[in-house]
C-alpha cells in the first residue's frame, strides 16, 4: 500500500513537472493567461498566470492512480475534492473576474465534500483538553471556514512565493503534529490514510512553490491560492487541528483583517485607486505616503526599513517558520 502511494506520487510529480514546462511556461502566455510582475518594473518579462492548475494536475493524477488500485482513503478523496472545487472556482476567476461577493460565496461549495463525506467531527477541541460537543454548529463553521481560509491565502498572494511558501509551511506543520499524535497514541487516525494525504498535498505544493518562488517563473493565480487556502482549512478540520491551523495562518489572517478593516468590506485589487506601496524603477519598495493610500500589512512591514522585494519575502517566510516552531511547541504543551 505504501509502495503504491509512493509510486503514484512519483508519477504524478513527473506529470506535473512536464505540465508546467510544456503547457504553463510555453503556452499560457500565447493563450493570454499571463501578466507582468508589478514589483519588477525593470523587467519586460511576461509571467504565466494560473500556474496553480499544476497542483490540480498533480493531485488528479495521484488520485486516479490510487483509484485504479482501489486503494484510496476517504480523507484523501475528500481533500482532493475540496482542492479541486476551490481551484476550479479560482480558474474561472482567473479567466473571467468574478464579483467580489460571488467568489467567496462560491467557495462554500468547496466545503461540501467535508460535510457529505462525513469528515466533520462532533467535537471542537480547545487547549488544555477542553472540548465542546457541537455537531450542527461545527458543520456550519466548516461551511464558513473554507471560504475564510481560501480567501485569506488569496489575499496574501502579495509577492513571489509568499502564498505558496506559507501554504507549504502550514501543511508541513499540520502534518508533523498529526504524525506526533499518531505515534504517541493520542489519535486513532489510520497511518495509511495519513501517508496518502501527505503525498497528495506536499509534493504538489512543493512543485508549484519551485516555479512560484522568487523570482517567479509562473504565478499560481486564484486557481492556486483558493485551492491552497481550502487545503489548509480542510486539513485542519480532518486532522482535528483547528487551533493549530489558525496559528499557522496567522499572517494571512492578519493581512486579511487589516485589509478588510481599512476597506470596510470585500474588495478586488483592481478597485484600488492608489497602491499601498510605491515601486520604483529599480524595484525599490516604499510605503505610499499618500493619505488616500490604503494601509496593508506590507505597507506596515516596509516601515521597518525593508526596501527590496526579496527582503520582504524573507521577512514573511521567517515569521512563518517562527509560527511553525511555536505552533508545534505550544500545541504539544497545552493540548
Amino acid at each position: 500500500m505504501y509502495l503504491i502511494t509512493l509510486l503514484s506520487s512519483l508519477v504524478a510529480f513527473v506529470v506535473g513537472v512536464v505540465f508546467v514546462k510544456k503547457i504553463v511556461l510555453q503556452n499560457f502566455i500565447k493563450w493570454g493567461i499571463s501578466s507582468k510582475d508589478v514589483h519588477k518594473p525593470y523587467s519586460e518579462q511576461t509571467i504565466p498566470e494560473s500556474g496553480g492548475v499544476a497542483l490540480l494536475v498533480y493531485e488528479a493524477v495521484f488520485v486516479i492512480l490510487l483509484l485504479l488500485f482501489n486503494k484510496i482513503s476517504t480523507e484523501t478523496l475528500c481533500l482532493f475534492l475540496v482542492s479541486a472545487i476551490a481551484g476550479l472556482i479560482g480558474f474561472i476567476d482567473d479567466l473571467k473576474k468574478l464579483n467580489k461577493v460571488v467568489k467567496p460565496l462560491l467557495t462554500v461549495a468547496a466545503a461540501l465534500p467535508i460535510v457529505l463525506l462525513k469528515e466533520t467531527p462532533s467535537y471542537l477541541f480547545l487547549p488544555f483538553g477542553v472540548r465542546f460537543h457541537i455537531p450542527i454548529v461545527y458543520t456550519l463553521l466548516v461551511l464558513i471556514a473554507i471560504p475564510v481560509t481560501s480567501n485569506a491565502i488569496n489575499m496574501f498572494d502579495v509577492f513571489n512565493g509568499v502564498a505558496t511558501g506559507t501554504t507549504l509551511v502550514a501543511v508541513l506543520g499540520l502534518t508533523v503534529l498529526k504524525l506526533i499524535n499518531i505515534i504517541i497514541g493520542r489519535d486513532s487516525f489510520s497511518l495509511v490514510s495519513f501517508f496518502q494525504v501527505t503525498f497528495l498535498l506536499i509534493p504538489g505544493l512543493f512543485l508549484i512553490y519551485l516555479y512560484n518562488r522568487y523570482p517567479s517563473k509562473m504565478f499560481v493565480g486564484d486557481t492556486g491560492t483558493l485551492s491552497m487556502g481550502a487545503i489548509i482549512g480542510a486539513l485542519s478540520i480532518i486532522y482535528r487541528l483547528e487551533i493549530a491551523g489558525v496559528l499557522f495562518l496567522l499572517l494571512p489572517i492578519t493581512n486579511s483583517f487589516v485589509s478588510l478593516s481599512i476597506f470596510g468590506g470585500l474588495f478586488e485589487r483592481h478597485e484600488l485607486k492608489e497602491r499601498p506601496i510605491v515601486v520604483e524603477r529599480d524595484g525599490t519598495l516604499k510605503p505610499n505616503e499618500s493619505k488616500s493610500a490604503p494601509v496593508t500589512l506590507t505597507r506596515i512591514v516596509l516601515l521597518f526599513g525593508y526596501s527590496k522585494e526579496k527582503e520582504v519575502i524573507n521577512f514573511y517566510m521567517t515569521i512563518n517558520l517562527i509560527l511553525l516552531f511555536f505552533g508545534i511547541l505550544s500545541y504539544l504543551l497545552v493540548m
